[in-house]
């Protein structure tokens, strides 16, 4: 069994609070569903009724769906943190660098490494087999100085199309089907911008509830005069 690798979603999460432990709500603006809050350090967003707009150093994402879109966010949220293919599919514009999903080299890797066990696994094979089709590997797609860059989408998919063992006689060759590999995963800004969302949402729904200096100062006289008057 192949040791997967560690997902986009968890080493986004985990660098996402990294980024924010020193980030702070500002609310610039509140009047009823127009809000225009600002979390920093470094990135600020925007929002406006019926559209959240995220942006800043990690992208530019925005969103469409309900009058109250702070609302829908809290409403659809997966588990409490980002629910990417939902949200996704409420985009209005993503961000033109990057867009919302990416090649993934590790994704390749684990195809080919998805492969090589079903093959090792099936029994049909000897062990100086899978040794020299491991080598050839090496030395077309996986080594530290591969014949095709595979850190490329596109010359990646090439070499692996292209890739064909050849052993000795009496033996099959072994070549990858890869017309239903999927090699792109979420893009790292998108998830990023999502886990912004959820994290500034949180922020605003806690600073809400924290009532203001002046509000307890009013409060403690109210207290005071049914003290006094009873």
């Amino acid at each position: 069994m192949t040791k997967k690798p560690v997902s986009v979603e968890q080493r986004v999460a985990d660098r996402f609070k990294l980024d924010t432990a020193k980030h702070k709500l500002t609310v610039l603006h509140e009047d009823g569903l127009y809000r225009h809050l600002r979390y920093a350090n470094p990135g600020d967003s925007s929002h406006w009724p019926g559209t959240l707009t995220i942006r800043g150093d990690m992208g530019s994402y925005t969103f469409s769906r309900t009058q109250d879109m702070l609302d829908f966010f809290r409403r659809s949220a997966w588990d409490g943190g980002p629910n990417l293919q939902y949200w996704e599919e409420k985009l209005d514009a993503a961000d033109t660098r990057v867009g919302v999903r990416e090649y993934s080299e590790d994704l390749l890797r684990q195809h080919i490494a998805d492969d090589l066990a079903e093959l090792t696994d099936s029994g049909t094979v000897t062990a100086e087999y899978l040794a020299g089709l491991r080598e050839e590997l090496d030395d077309e797609l996986l080594g530290e100085l591969p014949m095709w860059c595979i850190e490329d989408e596109g010359e990646a998919l090439a070499g692996v199309r292209q890739f064909e063992y050849r052993p000795g006689a009496g033996e099959e060759p072994f070549t990858f089907d890869s017309t239903e590999w999927d090699v792109r995963d979420w893009a790292w800004h998108y998830v990023w911008c999502c886990h912004a969302i959820v994290w500034g949402i949180a922020a605003y729904d806690r600073a809400k509830t924290i009532p203001p200096v002046a509000a307890l100062a009013a409060e403690a006289e109210l207290v005071t005069a049914i003290a006094a008057s009873a």
